[in-house]
């Protein structure tokens, strides 16, 4: 606080003095009143100094106001209003005089013959900054050309790098797009096999697969079940289970859930998958089906290597 109150007084201070008004009245008064600033500043007692102004610089309040306050008050008007207009006069008349000799001594030096020394002097600076200018403008020219043979390589470096990541990214896609066909090639024939094995043909079944263009007018109504949602539900759900698991850690496997069958698949050592658990589920039997797959899968031991 006392840091921002000596700030402001100094700022205010600041401003009255550089006011012109201020500055030619105090230049004024002591013009005015040089016998009174002798005075203070002498050698002599404080008593005898106000006596001897009392006495000889302000004998009456009539000098006071007229010595203190009345002729520095006209001096500085004087200073601000009236002296600015001659002084404005004279440094025109001043700068043009300069001026016009100025002009008077080129065309002097215009005229007059340059001498032999300063002829040479000429040609010689002439010549040295002739050659120092070729010497800059070769530099640059070879500096340009490092350059563009700089930008040339690395262009073609951006090219080839560019190429061979284009071929790598359709390498990649190729592979994916086979491995994705393989698996599902895969799983489909893993699906066909089961079906052929889960479900073997009988006498019934092939009278009724004669008999399935001829319309079934006593089948009960069933209801109709989201069977896509039902497979991925129990697909996902075994799929994180066994993922979960620290004994399937270490084995690669595969899950398929397809129309109400349920098969987990285990990677042989050659390659190719075999089923390791399979089961049926329908929306009523879903959560028991993942019972007793889950309990099977903790409690049962997966094989380290399938031949």
């Amino acid at each position: 606080m006392i840091e921002d109150l000596t700030t402001t007084i100094k700022a205010q201070l600041y401003e009255r003095v550089s006011s012109p008004l201020l500055s030619s009245f105090i230049v004024s008064w002591c013009g005015w009143n040089y016998k009174f600033l002798l005075v203070i500043f002498s050698s002599i007692s404080s008593h005898e100094k106000l006596t001897y102004i009392d006495l000889n610089i302000f004998p009456s309040l009539s000098s006071k106001i007229i010595y203190g306050g009345l002729l520095p008050l006209l001096t500085s008007l004087f200073l601000i209003f009236i002296y600015p207009i001659p002084a404005e006069a004279i440094y025109k008349h001043v700068k043009t005089n300069q001026r016009r000799l100025k002009e008077i001594q080129q065309s002097i030096d215009d005229e007059s013959p340059l001498s032999k020394e300063q002829a040479r002097k000429i040609r010689r600076e002439a010549l040295e900054s002739q050659l120092k200018f070729e010497s800059e403008i070769d530099s640059k020219t070879s500096e340009n050309s490092r350059l563009k043979e700089l930008i040339s390589s690395l262009q073609q470096e951006i090219a080839a790098a560019t190429e061979g990541s284009k071929n790598t990214e359709t390498i990649t896609s190729e592979i994916i797009d086979k491995e994705s066909k393989a698996t599902d090639l895969t799983t489909d024939l893993m699906t066909s096999q089961l079906e052929t094995l889960e479900t073997p043909e009988t006498p019934e079944t092939k009278l009724k697969s004669k008999n399935t263009n001829q319309p079934n007018f006593h089948s009960e109504p069933t209801k109709t079940h989201n069977t896509s949602q039902l497979d991925s539900f129990m697909r996902e759900t075994v799929f994180n289970y066994i993922d979960s698991l620290k004994a399937f850690s270490d084995l690669d496997f595969n899950v398929i859930a397809k129309k109400g069958k349920l098969i987990i698949l285990l990677l042989r050592s050659n390659g190719s998958y075999f089923p390791y658990i399979s089961a049926k589920y329908t929306p009523e039997t879903a959560n028991a089906t993942l019972e007793s797959v889950m309990s099977a899968l903790a409690n049962d031991k997966p094989p380290t290597n399938s031949g």
